[in-house]
Parts: C-alpha cells; sequence; structure tokens
C-alpha cells in the first residue's frame, strides 16, 4: 500500500487535491447553493401547485433546509467532524424523507383521481354539487365552498402535467441532497487524514494512556 501511495505521488496523482481550506469555501458555496435550491423548489410549489401538496408541507420542507444549512455552515467553518458527520447523517435522512414523502403523495393523488366524487365524505350529501357529482365534473372552486373531501376535475384532468411537476421535483430534491452530501463526506475525510497526519501513531490507537508493554503486545496462548 505504501509502494502504490508513493508511486501515485510521484506521477502527480495527488497534485490536484483539495486542500482543507479549499474544501471548507467548496462546501459552504455547494451547501448553501444547492439548499437554497431546493428551498426555491419548494416555494414555487407552494405559489404555483397547492393542490397536490399542502402548503404546510412545503413550509416545513424549507425550515429544516434551512436549519441543516446553517448547522452545515457553522460545521465547516469550526472543521468540526462532528459537526459534518451529524450534517451529513441529517441531510441523507432528509432526503430521504422528502423523496419518500413525494411518491406518497403522488400514489395518494392518483388513487384519488380514479375514484368518484360522490364517494368521498360529505359530497352527496351537500345540495350544491347534486349536479356536478354524477359526472364527476365538481370543480375545486365548489368543493372548496362545502364540507365535501374530494378532489377537483381539473386537479385529476392534469393528472399527466402533475407527474412531470413529481419527476421534476424528485430530480431537483436528489441532486440538492446529494451534491451537499458528495463535499461533506469528501471533506471529513480530509479533515480527518489531516488530524491524524499531526499524531503519532501511539496517540492515534491509544489516545492520552500510555501505551502497553512488550509484554502486554504478546499473545495470551502461545504455541
Amino acid at each position: 500500500m505504501y509502494s502504490v501511495s508513493r508511486v501515485a505521488t510521484k506521477l502527480g496523482v495527488f497534485d490536484d487535491y483539495f486542500s482543507v481550506k479549499q474544501l471548507v469555501q467548496q462546501f459552504q458555496c455547494d451547501n448553501i447553493m444547492s439548499l437554497s435550491i431546493f428551498v426555491i423548489t419548494c416555494g414555487v410549489t407552494a405559489a404555483f401547485c397547492p393542490y397536490w401538496r399542502p402548503i404546510f408541507w412545503d413550509c416545513f420542507w424549507i425550515v429544516c433546509a434551512l436549519i441543516l444549512m446553517l448547522q452545515g455552515h457553522i460545521a465547516a467553518r469550526w472543521k468540526s467532524s462532528f459537526g459534518i458527520i451529524a450534517y451529513f447523517c441529517m441531510l441523507i435522512l432528509l432526503g430521504a424523507l422528502n423523496l419518500s414523502h413525494l411518491l406518497a403523495l403522488r400514489g395518494q393523488h392518483v388513487h384519488q383521481c380514479k375514484l368518484s366524487q360522490r364517494s368521498f365524505q360529505h359530497c352527496e350529501t351537500d345540495p350544491s354539487l347534486t349536479h356536478c357529482l354524477v359526472t364527476n365534473s365538481c370543480t375545486r372552486a365548489q368543493i372548496q365552498a362545502t364540507s365535501c373531501m374530494a378532489v377537483g376535475k381539473e386537479h385529476c384532468d392534469e393528472i399527466d402535467g402533475m407527474n412531470i411537476g413529481f419527476g421534476i421535483n424528485l430530480l431537483i430534491s436528489f441532486l440538492t441532497f446529494s451534491e451537499p452530501a458528495w463535499w461533506a463526506l469528501l471533506l471529513l475525510i480530509r479533515l480527518e487524514g489531516a488530524h491524524m497526519a499531526l499524531r503519532s501513531v501511539d496517540a492515534i490507537m491509544y489516545g492520552d494512556e500510555p501505551p502497553p508493554s512488550d509484554g502486554e503486545k504478546e499473545p495470551l496462548l502461545k504455541k
């Protein structure tokens, strides 16, 4: 292993590697840019597509992304390995939850559009919807004026466009979470390597405790 790394060093393989300072700057820039794109996407979704994802969830994802962005920025500024690990784990968890939530919402909307509007709660008993329930043509504005829990006609008519919107959101979520995760992992590896390079082998293996004597290193059982 030592000979391979020595040959690679002579060949200049490691010449273009980022230093810790460069990785901190790169990570902070990518963290702010990627999660800002995610926040903007959630804001646009809340403004123009409130019917397929409640605004509450958009606000929830925005708050979580902003908190995570701040935590990662501070951890990188302090060069804290623990903070970077916490950021990486929370970023992966938040990304997985966001993607699974998007897929669950899509499945729910596809299922709802396959049902008759009269099968939803408080719809068939409302006299103002009697004329449109027969043909499943009640609009979202008509339904919002009542206690009916059905989805609007225009909602289901735009199911193909909604699928495209879901696909774009899935792609944006994947990219905006995976990109800073990559730089966080690279920064963590380089940061730990820099810390280990400044310590002796005994300090790495045993910490502040004195290294064991030669007798303690011998196996308990001898052949």
